[in-house]
């Protein structure tokens, strides 16, 4: 009986600590929003929430935040304390993604492709470490996966095979 009533009792003060997580944030959910909008270079008008919720990982209280913008999706992980962008995902969204395309018919290969992701992320190769790049076929469309690190940061994108664009692309501290 004590040792039941003692794990109910831990299981309550992680409730309460957790309860607390939330009442201390030090930023509003609004400005929450306005850090991810402003990151992307979008107006406030423009964008389409789809979520937007506080939670606590790893006992860091944070936002999720997820919109549309013209043919993009965002995703944004804010640090609830300090405004700091956690993690952020950009993804390219097409209504008809039946591409298909033969491997013999790329209009790059995967040098090209890092070179793309490397310029996006504003940095040169020799400033990273565990690239990787593969070319794989993602919804009938040819695909190059592109990951690396930048110190403590993780760098994840995807690009049209044929065209070079960037189709999404993620980037995380961990």
């Amino acid at each position: 009986m004590k040792k039941s009533f003692f794990v109910a009792f831990i299981l309550s003060l992680g409730f309460i600590f957790t309860t607390y997580e939330y009442a201390m944030a030090k930023i509003t959910t609004e400005q929450a929003k306005e850090i991810a909008m402003q990151h992307a270079g979008i107006q406030a008008n423009n964008a389409q929430f789809i979520k937007v919720e506080q939670d606590v990982d790893n006992g860091v209280a944070e936002y999720e935040i997820e919109f549309f913008c013209d043919n993009k999706k965002f995703d944004y992980t804010i640090n609830a304390d300090s405004g700091k962008i956690i993690g952020h995902k950009h993804k390219m969204v097409h209504h008809n993604s039946t591409h298909h395309q033969s491997s013999h018919h790329m209009a790059m290969d995967n040098q090209k492709a890092t070179e793309i992701a490397l310029r996006h992320a504003n940095l040169a190769h020799n400033q990273v470490h565990r690239l990787n790049c593969y070319q794989e076929i993602e919804d009938g469309r040819s695909i190059y996966s592109v990951k690396f690190w930048k110190d403590y940061t993780e760098y994840e994108y995807e690009i049209d095979a044929q065209t070079g664009e960037i189709l999404e692309f993620e980037i995380e501290d961990k």
